[in-house]
């Protein structure tokens, strides 16, 4: 080691705070770095395994391939693994509560795909040979049909035509009508079976499929004739996936094709929420998106580190131009004083970095270990939070915080090079001031007094730190704010993607006679319904004037009107959810009480729209607006004329829907919401013939299975106009995928939070700290401990002014920024997260503050004398 070196090392060992202080912001800055990619990471995997669980561990699926093309799939060289399934057909189930659901539908799956299609086990085992089944739960629970572990099911298997057409799963029940036209089955074999376990009902069941699932397994091998369904899953996952499904569909001669003028485009079926999560979509929208939003989460993370770095630096350039001035006053060359600088550089990033990955690393684990499993009860998960450290994360981090301190080091060390050693020892460049420049208003003196003046004054003296100081402030609050927005997008996005169901289950019954109504009464009094709502509806329409229709209507949605048909749909609650919902609207209950009728409009629709998604209000109409209904189904029939039109008020709208009901997907459909009483006064005078509402009964219940049993065991009606949608499954997937969401913003949120205070309270800090001559200087002076703390409040309020007069206008800059990408694929109003806003301004000047005065309390009891001869202060 040289000399030059030694000084160097001698230097940062004589002054402990200021090379501490520089420490911790590299420590900071790292483990900001390494806990955010941990986390993205942790959260990312325990989402990928939780859709794994649920959804099974495929990429692809391509229908109906001739058995004698299967090889091409295990030829692949693309393909890691494929996973082979065969429909035997339909067989009746004898029993059958669920006239909409009178088969069981027989499936054969290969063994690895049995392992890797998520079937959840109820009882039992799964199957292992030919002759062995596994069946759902769904058929006792929904069908009323009792199967038990070691039953023999003797089968006739065949298909379902009608017209001519055989029919799938997709293909929802068809019942024969009066004169004999429907669906039939014909039988075409027979098969035994011995049920050795019963499973959930499987997710790739479709809702309406007039088939229960019935698993067995079979040996592709000895498949060489007939159609299989095929599941691939790719060894690299990247957007290239798309181009390989339709590469192997066509080397497979797939049948499922469309004709373009392109050419052939091949209907392959994709995971697309794995895929997702695995940052692919085929949607280059969509791609646009998360490219986006990908770049600005690390520039945000990236500008995080430059922050907390140079500023450990920027704050004491002063003391370290002194000390290369004094290097250069005993011959130190200009390529000795770099040398220095660089080397001081790899002491403090050889302290720093490994700490601070090391600090990262271990605080995620450690915030992991707490919240794991927390996390997995509450969302009813069994995908576990696990702790993922990306190498090339870490590597990255490494690098880039040794650049930062190269450029934060190198800055200082070119001022020196170019002023002269006796001016970098006096630091005559740092103080060199003038009048005019320490200038302060008289006005803030005759406000604020003496000490607001000096506050003012010292910190237009120190131009520099002043700088570094709130350069620090306005980076963390652009970081907690473009956090903030970003959160918010993604949660818009997320909730205009997903279907928005907001309970288990749903009885509908078309006509509501008195038996009905007693018999929802039963069903609300069942120990398994945990919430309820009950509502009536029935439809109407309405002409809206070009005025009154939304913008996106006239602008977007073919070509502009005078006036629209708008679809109506009219909607009692029961007097609780009614309140409810005019208390979120923020409607007073005297508005339905005047006996003229009055409404609550849910005025907003979402739906897909050129590759993304829009949401947008369906009407623009202020509260009193008198909205003409037709409420007869004959609307719009040139032989008939409008026959029974109500006058309605909208007393208000709201964009949250209550229990059972969702937005529209569609710009030319409002639904009116209002009280039971006004909806019979309104349907008073329909003719018989007009009559056609219907009774809807929404739950909410943890046992979805025992109650749907229960409720059909006691309908006693006509089963015509009876139904049962049984959705808790998939509520709950929407639930846990919203939940999971949520967690994970708020703790990326809370993460940058941490890290934006811990920037403000090391910058304060280390500033206050490196001001200790100053201050002895004060009270050498004269100055009160309450003067001087006076002092202090006005510095606070200067910085918290300084910074949010930058970081506000920044931030709404890349929040715009931020929602004009997101807009790319989801259309919404330009909305801003105001109560971070707001926690921002109020959070910035308490920070500052009580970090400043607890820092100058600190040196309360220090010597004036030993603080003034302190030249390192």
């Amino acid at each position: 080691m040289n000399v030059v070196n030694k000084l160097t090392l001698r230097h940062l060992l004589l002054n402990k705070k200021r090379t501490l202080v520089t420490i911790i912001g590299v420590i900071l800055s790292v483990s900001m770095v390494t806990a955010v990619t941990t986390f993205v990471a942790s959260a990312q995997d325990m989402l990928i395994q939780d859709t794994i669980n649920d959804r099974g561990n495929w990429h692809a699926k391509f229908q109906d391939i001739d058995a004698a093309k299967a090889d091409v799939f295990l030829e692949s060289e693309a393909v890691e693994q494929a996973l082979f399934a065969r429909n035997l057909g339909y067989a009746e189930l004898m029993g059958s509560a669920n006239e909409y659901k009178p088969y069981m539908f027989i499936q054969e799956f290969d063994k690895a795909s049995i392992a890797e299609l998520a079937l959840e086990l109820v009882d039992g085992r799964l199957p292992k040979q030919e002759n062995e089944v596994v069946v759902s739960e769904h058929i006792r629970y929904n069908g009323g049909v009792e199967i038990k572990v070691g039953d023999k099911l003797d089968l006739a298997i065949g298909q379902r035509y009608a017209d001519g057409y055989p029919l799938g799963q997709d293909n929802p029940f068809s019942k024969a009508d009066a004169d004999g036209d429907g669906e039939t089955l014909q039988p075409e074999f027979t098969r035994e079976f011995t049920v050795v376990g019963i499973v959930a009902r499987p997710w790739f069941e479709p809702y309406s499929a007039p088939g229960y699932t019935v698993i067995t397994c079979f040996d592709r091998n000895s498949a060489t004739t007939g159609p299989l369904d095929v599941r691939v899953r790719f060894k690299k996952i990247n957007r290239s996936v798309y181009e390989l499904g339709q590469e192997l569909a066509a080397q497979a001669e797939s049948p499922d094709y469309i004709e373009e003028d392109s050419g052939v485009f091949y209907l392959v079926r994709y995971n697309d929420t794995l895929l997702a999560l695995y940052g692919v979509t085929g949607s280059e929208v969509f791609s646009n998106i998360l490219t986006t939003f990908a770049l600005i989460a690390i520039a945000i993370i990236m500008i995080g580190s430059i922050s907390l770095i140079y500023n450990a630096f920027a704050i004491s350039i002063s003391e370290r131009s002194r000390q290369l001035g004094m290097l250069a006053s005993v011959g130190a060359t200009s390529k000795q004083k770099r040398r220095s600088v660089f080397f001081e550089g790899l002491i403090i990033g050889l302290a720093g970095i490994p700490l601070g990955v090391l600090a990262g690393t271990v605080g995620m684990g450690i915030t992991f270990s707490f919240v794991g499993p927390i996390l997995a009860n509450l969302v009813q998960s069994s995908a576990q939070l696990r702790l993922i450290v990306s190498p090339l994360a870490i590597v990255i981090a490494i690098l880039f915080s040794m650049l930062t301190i190269f450029i934060s080091a190198w800055i200082p060390a070119r001022r020196a090079a170019k002023i002269a050693p006796i001016a970098a020892i006096r630091q005559s460049r740092d103080v060199k001031l003038t009048r005019r420049a320490v200038r302060t208003s008289w006005l803030t003196r005759l406000l604020f007094g003496f000490e607001a003046t000096l506050a003012l004054k010292n910190l237009k003296r120190n131009r520099s730190r002043f700088r570094a100081t709130v350069v620090s402030l306005t980076v963390s609050i652009v970081l907690f704010l473009t956090v903030s927005a970003y959160a918010t997008y993604v949660t818009v996005g997320s909730n205009m993607y997903t279907p928005g169901l907001n309970c288990d289950m749903e009885i509908a019954q078309r006509g509501m006679s008195k038996e009905e109504r007693d018999f929802f009464a039963q069903v609300i009094s069942l120990k398994q319904v945990e919430e309820y709502s009950y509502e009536q509806s029935c439809y109407g329409y309405m002409q809206v004037p070009a005025e009154m229709a939304s913008d996106f209507l006239i602008n977007k949605w073919g070509d502009p009107k005078e006036e629209y048909n708008y679809y109506i749909m009219l909607k009692s609650l029961d007097e609780k959810a009614f309140a409810d919902l005019a208390r979120a609207a923020g409607v007073g209950m005297d508005a339905f009480t005047s006996g003229k009728p009055a409404a609550i409009a849910l005025n907003q629709f979402r739906m897909p729209w050129q590759g993304g998604y829009v949401e947008s209000e369906v009407i623009k109409a202020p509260a009193g607006t008198e909205l003409t209904v037709d409420l007869s189904s004959s609307f719009g029939e040139r032989d008939q004329e409008i026959s029974f039109i109500q006058e309605i008020t909208l007393a208000g709208v709201t964009t949250e829907a209550p229990m059972g009901s969702s937005v529209w997907t569609d710009p030319l459909s409002l639904t009116l919401f209002v009280p039971e009483t006004m909806f019979d006064q309104l349907l008073a005078g329909l003719p018989d013939e007009e009559q056609r509402y219907t009774g809807t009964l929404y739950i909410n219940t943890s046992e979805p299975g025992l109650l749907e049993e229960k409720i059909r065991s006691m309908h006693q009606c006509d089963a015509g106009d009876f139904h049962i949608y049984n959705q808790a499954q998939a509520a709950q997937e929407e639930k846990q995928s919203k939940l999971l969401l949520t967690v994970f913003i708020t703790g990326f949120i809370l993460l940058i939070t941490g890290i934006c205070i811990a920037n403000i309270i090391n910058t304060i800090t280390t500033s206050i700290a490196l001001r200790r001559r100053e201050f002895a200087m004060l009270k050498s002076v004269g100055m009160t401990p309450k003067g001087f703390n006076r002092m202090i409040r006005y510095e606070s309020v200067f910085y918290g002014i300084k910074a949010l007069s930058f970081g506000l206008p920044i931030s709404l800059g890349i929040n715009y920024l931020l929602y004009r990408a997101m807009s790319d694929g989801f259309q919404f109003p330009f909305t801003l997260p105001w109560n971070s806003y707001i926690v921002a301004v109020v959070s910035v000047f308490a920070i500052v503050f009580i970090t400043m005065l607890y820092s100058s309390l600190k040196m309360k009891n220090e010597n004036i004398i030993d603080s003034l001869k302190n030249w390192s202060a």
